[in-house]
């Protein structure tokens, strides 16, 4: 009997030991924080832009070639030797500067005697003139005086459009471009003298298709760029457009005009257009 209640008190003492063992673990359980465990942000960056409504460009893309704005060819007017040949091929020339001269001397002669036949023709019609009035002249002596004086004063004219013929001038500032003879060669009507060109300004021609010709008009702007010169985006417009098509290509001819300050497009340069379409 006695064993038996000794291990009832062992049991007992056991059980209070171990239930003080397992309220103490609890307890320190409760006050220790839980361990956090952080984890890496793979969330993605994302850039957010705000879309605005934009007008899309309907663009026509054409090859043109560059000519100068302005070009004559001067012929001769008159035959004779080239006297003087002032400017040389590449120079720039003003407008009304002279250029050549042909026969100028000689025909100069001619003019200063047809002004002096004149002077004397005009001297004899008005003393005449006044003896009529007086009743001395005849009716036939005034009149052959009023012939004479018509007639020199024809004769000077004529020397004098003989003299504009013999100098020739340039019509506009631009570059002498070719000269078709040399000092003191003879030259006949109508032989080709100087060619003048204008490329302070220079026009493109491109051909705009059939389909096309109603959405563009004078004034509109272009962008083009040279082969030539390929970093350089120049601006010009539209100046005119041909009123009928070309047969053979169904096409309308168009200049664009383009400003040109250094003269740095050549005529004969390939340009690419870029025209945009008008609604």
């Amino acid at each position: 009997m006695k064993k038996f209640l000794m291990s009832v008190v062992i049991i007992g003492v056991l059980a209070t030991v171990g239930a003080g063992i397992v309220v103490g673990v609890w307890a320190s359980a409760l006050s220790t924080p839980p361990e956090v465990i952080e984890k890496p942000d793979n969330t993605p960056m994302v850039e957010v832009q705000v879309i605005q409504p934009k007008r899309v460009e309907d663009r026509l893309y054409l090859t043109g070639v560059a000519e100068p704005w302005e070009a004559v060819t001067i012929s001769a007017e008159i035959a004779g030797k080239i006297e003087w040949q002032g400017p040389e091929e590449g120079d720039t020339v003003k407008a009304g500067q002279e250029l050549i001269r042909i026969n100028t001397t000689s025909i100069q002669a001619r003019l200063d005697q047809a002004r002096a036949e004149f002077k004397l023709a005009e001297q004899d019609f008005e003393r005449l003139k006044e003896l009529r009035a007086r009743g001395i002249s005849s009716p036939q002596e005034y009149d052959r005086a009023s012939t004479n004086r018509d007639a020199a004063a024809a004769g000077v004219r004529l020397a004098e459009v003989e003299f504009a013929h013999s100098v020739i001038q340039s019509r506009f500032d631009g570059i002498v471009d070719r000269l078709y003879n040399e000092a003191g060669e003879f030259v006949t009507v109508g032989k080709p003298l100087v060619r003048i060109v204008q490329v302070d300004k220079v026009k493109v021609l491109v051909g705009i298709p059939e389909r096309d010709v109603s959405r563009f008009a004078p004034g509109d702007s272009v962008r083009m760029r040279f082969d030539a010169l390929p970093d350089r985006i120049i601006e010009g417009r539209v100046f005119r457009i041909a009123t009928t098509a070309e047969a053979a290509s169904r096409s309308f001819v168009t200049e664009l005009e383009v400003e040109n300050p250094g003269e740095v497009i050549k005529p004969g340069m390939v340009a690419r257009v870029a025209l945009v379409r008008q609604d």
